[in-house]
C-alpha cells in the first residue's frame, strides 16, 4: 500500500512497514522484532536516498531552471490528487526539518553560519 497513493512514492516510499510488523514479525520476541523494524525503516530510508540523489542530479548538472520546472509541473500534480496539498505539505515539513537537522549537526564542516 502507497501512502498517498502510487504518485507519491517516490516521496515517502512504501509503508509496508505497519503490515508487516502486524504479520509477519509477530511470532519474533520484542528484541528480535525492534531489529528486524529498523532494518526495514533503514531500508525504506536508503531507497528514498537514493531517489531524492538521482532526481537532484539534473540541478547538479547547472540545469537550475529545468529541475525547477520539472519540480512544478509534479508539485501541480501531486496537488490534484486526493489529499494532495496536505500530504505535500506533511512531506515538505518532513523534509525540511531533516535536512535543518544534518546542516546544525554538520556546522563548520561544509558550510559556514553568516
Amino acid at each position: 500500500m502507497f501512502f498517498g497513493g502510487p504518485e507519491f512514492y517516490h516521496l515517502v516510499g512504501d509503508f509496508k512497514l505497519s503490515s508487516l510488523i502486524s504479520h509477519d514479525l509477530e511470532s519474533l520476541d520484542d528484541s528480535q522484532r525492534i531489529q528486524q523494524e529498523e532494518a526495514l525503516q533503514a531500508a525504506r530510508v536508503l531507497e528514498l536516498q537514493k531517489v531524492l540523489l538521482n532526481r537532484t542530479k539534473v540541478f547538479e548538472l547547472e540545469q537550475e531552471e529545468t529541475f525547477i520546472s520539472v519540480a512544478q509541473y509534479e508539485a501541480d500534480l501531486l496537488r490534484s490528487k486526493n489529499f494532495g496539498p496536505q500530504l505535500l505539505e506533511a512531506v515538505g515539513f518532513s523534509y525540511y526539518n531533516q535536512a535543518s537537522y544534518w546542516l546544525e549537526k554538520h556546522e563548520g564542516l561544509f558550510f559556514k553560519k553568516w
